[in-house]
């Protein structure tokens, strides 16, 4: 069970909450997949830096 604190964090994403695990690890495997995907910096922020 999350703290408050961290339920707290979550909630500024955009989203309303923190990314699961299961989305990070898409993530990684679509930028390992056989896709033409070079010199990109990908963030895993919920949008964090584009809000």
């Amino acid at each position: 069970m999350p703290s408050a604190a961290t339920v707290a964090a979550g909630s500024t994403a955009p989203p309303g909450r923190f990314g699961t695990a299961e989305e990070a690890a898409a993530a990684a495997l679509f930028i390992m997949a056989d896709t033409y995907v070079t010199g990109q910096v990908t963030s895993l922020d919920g949008g964090e830096t584009f809000a």
